[in-house]
């Protein structure tokens, strides 16, 4: 079995820090060998190195995989600088799907910005309960998990739809691998966002039910985001992420 999976990084959540799979990427061993211990100490140097070999390599990838097609690489690469970067013309749908992955973000922020006191005051009650004798330990992880992870997808899930939604205009894709595309991957790891995110506000919204009418139009949000994107991108959960999902199907014994 080789060390690295081809690919893994491609369809991740970039949470290097929760995933179970960090000994088989590839980019995040290259990072962490580059990177120093003291975390403050930022070696500006070994940084750019770093991104330069990442670059390299890259680059290497994509001259293989295109020669492995049969095209020939300098052609390809003059092409490229030569042709004219055009966004490609979305559907009202496609665009509307856009925009609201991207809103949802700002409402997020917006929301936290707003909130900042009153979650500083429940965290204050909740230490305060700790010091009378009070075991909070497990709420408190349970609550910093969930808000964790809606701020670390709230601005994950626009980018993520925004690169989907191209996607399906991409001349590129092959009509033999109608599902195992670039479109499907992105709009895959996109929808699992929306889908931890909605759990984590659910999270919030038990625990402090008195907040629950301030929280429904988030609720909505990603509600209809995941309505919508399944109805745009059909076929998702069968591409298979590698790694995470063929990981998921050998557990399973598929």
């Amino acid at each position: 079995m080789e060390k690295y999976i081809s690919g893994i990084h491609n369809y991740c959540d970039r949470w290097c820090d929760r995933c179970p799979l960090t000994h088989r990427c590839s980019i995040f061993e290259s990072s962490a060998n580059h990177s120093n211990d003291d975390h403050s100490d930022f070696d500006a140097i070994s940084f750019t190195e770093n991104l330069s070999e990442n670059l390299e390599k890259a680059m290497d990838m994509i001259r293989d995989s295109i020669e492995k097609h049969g095209m020939d690489w300098t052609t390809f690469h003059k092409e490229a600088v030569q042709q004219e970067m055009v966004e490609p013309e979305l559907t009202r749908m496609q665009q509307t799907i856009k925009d609201r992955a991207i809103q949802y973000g700002i409402e997020v922020k917006k929301w936290f910005d707003q909130n900042k006191e009153w979650l500083e005051d429940k965290e204050d009650e909740m230490n305060t309960k700790t010091n009378l004798g009070i075991d909070q330990n497990k709420l408190f992880k349970t609550l910093s998990d969930a808000i964790e992870t809606i701020q670390w997808y709230n601005f994950f899930i626009g980018p993520k739809m925004s690169r989907a939604i191209r996607g399906l205009h991409d001349t590129f894709i092959a009509p033999e691998t109608p599902i195992q595309n670039d479109a499907n991957g992105s709009a895959k790891i996109a929808m699992i966002a929306i889908n931890r995110s909605l759990a984590a506000w659910e999270t919030l919204r038990f625990h402090f039910p008195e907040r629950t009418d301030d929280l429904l139009d988030l609720f909505r949000s990603l509600a209809w985001l995941r309505r919508e994107t399944l109805k745009l991108f059909p076929h998702i959960d069968d591409f298979v992420r590698p790694g995470f999902d063929e990981r998921v199907l050998e557990e399973a014994g598929k």
